[in-house]
């Protein structure tokens, strides 16, 4: 994912990295991308609001 735009010296640290695909389905994928839409009009409002409601966790 972020490879792509690292420096040649950082290229070796992205090897490893995971592509979005090992861990969405092609589905989920899609609803990300049809509601980017709706979220790019406010990044500071909704945006956080769907990553704390996302991906943020008080049990984690």
């Amino acid at each position: 994912m972020g490879c792509q735009n690292a420096k040649s010296s950082q290229k070796e640290d992205c090897e490893d990295e995971k592509e979005l695909g090992d861990f969405l389905t092609v589905e989920e994928i899609e609803v990300i991308r049809h509601t980017w839409a709706i979220v790019k009009q406010d990044i500071p409002g909704t945006g956080m609001f769907m990553f704390t409601r996302g991906f943020w966790h008080d049990d984690l």
